[in-house]
């Protein structure tokens, strides 16, 4: 399915488009009822066609392009549409990624490209940083967040480490086979290089027997055998997350919005919008001892202190700090993204990236940070992306501390 002007350019709607945004939400609810895919989603953006001029353009995601042909409604005042084959998703690290490229110790922790994940026993996912909080209740305690998707099975105690377990134990494995400590029926030949950043990542690690990780040799001449997996330094413990979908919460953000008076999204008041985020402590008084491993480095971005929180609003220029793809560049669109997840709609503030996109795998849970008359303010967390295109979404860290009561940015 192609309808209307379609191309790779995707930009946020330009100053000059006149829009109804009641009216353009209403037409991507109805869509997307009607297609009823999980990941599909609808956009109303700017597309750049081959005359350089940028089109306001309906983008609707569709995962199965194969399925049925579904005969879409009429657009408003005849808009186009672009419909391609695309999903949105979330971004929690995967292995394979991570593995590619060589892990290092932190030390201590800014708003930097670092993981953060389940200390022990899981492989299945781990996120970015975004920043510490302080609690009211709680004076002198440092707390840490990230998106809670990145912490699958997640409970109230369980610890969480930097590097996470995933990115350490994936690069283990990448290496293992060209080691002397690999099992012989899967050991290929042995690489020097490969060998000295195993034991290497056996100095700077922690180990930890887990009957699903990996077998290897204690050393190269033992006949002790151990299986587990390897994790960063310790952070602290999960002291409270929320994954799940909230109606008013994005239309009460929106009122903030206009009362701060910065362009609004004029959200709905029963739009559903989705709550993602882990907050962790940081067991700062362990650190301390002795001080050389001391992991506290403060909310730093680009050698400055990030001392309050900003505001996402429609064309606001931003910045993301994420493991994968490090620093990239972005603009939020004037219009939210709306994707069926459940069963449901749920409405989220979209950011699109320039050049080379906005987020990759793994930079869930960073910090998307706007700057304010040259100074660096924390506005939101990264919770997923659009598959094929440069769109990434974010929740507003003021919504998020509003609902997260008791807490605010360190």
């Amino acid at each position: 399915m192609d309808y209307g002007v379609c191309g790779p350019d995707i930009t946020p709607l330009p100053e000059t488009a006149d829009y109804d945004a009641t009216e353009i939400s209403a037409y991507i609810t109805t869509v997307l009822q009607q297609l009823k895919q999980e990941g599909a989603y609808g956009i109303f953006v700017g597309l750049r066609d081959n005359t350089g001029g940028v089109v306001p353009t309906f983008i609707i995601g569709v995962p199965q392009v194969n399925a049925p042909e579904v005969a879409l409604p009429p657009p408003p005042q005849d808009l186009p549409i672009w419909v391609k084959e695309d999903s949105f998703i979330s971004m929690p690290g995967i292995g394979e990624k991570w593995a590619l490229n060589p892990v290092f110790n932190p030390g201590r922790i800014a708003l930097e490209g670092v993981s953060v994940g389940i200390e022990t026993g899981s492989l299945r996912g781990a996120g970015s940083f975004c920043g510490f909080l302080k609690k009211g209740s709680s004076p002198g305690k440092i707390f840490g967040i990230t998106a809670a998707h990145c912490m699958p099975g997640a409970r109230t105690g369980m610890a969480v480490c930097s590097p996470s377990t995933i990115e350490v134990t994936s690069r283990f494995n990448r290496l293992l086979r060209y080691t002397t400590i690999c099992p012989p029926p899967d050991r290929l030949h042995i690489t020097q290089p490969k060998q000295t950043e195993v034991q290497s990542i056996l100095q700077q690690f922690r180990f930890h027997e887990h009957p699903a990780g990996t077998t290897f040799l204690g050393s190269a001449d033992s006949d002790q055998w151990k299986t587990g997996v390897l994790s960063g330094q310790h952070l602290g413990e999960i002291v409270s997350y929320n994954f799940g979908s909230y109606a008013s919460l994005l239309h009460r953000y929106d009122q903030k919005l206009q009362r701060l008076g910065l362009r609004h999204f004029f959200a709905g008041r029963f739009w559903e919008t989705r709550m993602d985020w882990c907050i962790f402590s940081c067991n700062m008084d362990r650190w301390l001892i002795p001080l050389k491993l001391q992991r506290y480095g403060g909310n730093i971005y680009e050698g400055e202190t990030v001392r309050e929180i900003g505001y996402l609003y429609p064309r606001a220029e931003v910045e993301k700090m994420g493991r994968s793809t490090g620093l990239q560049c972005g603009k939020v669109n004037p219009i939210v993204l709306q994707r069926w997840e459940s069963g449901q709609i749920t409405c989220e503030i979209a950011i699109i990236g320039k050049d080379e996109g906005f987020a990759g795998t793994g930079d869930s849970g960073g910090c998307v940070l706007v700057n304010e008359n040259g100074t660096y303010k924390a506005a939101g967390i990264l919770i997923g992306k659009t598959k094929y295109t440069s769109i990434a979404v974010a929740t507003p860290l003021a919504m998020i501390l509003d609902s997260a009561a008791d807490y605010w940015w360190a």
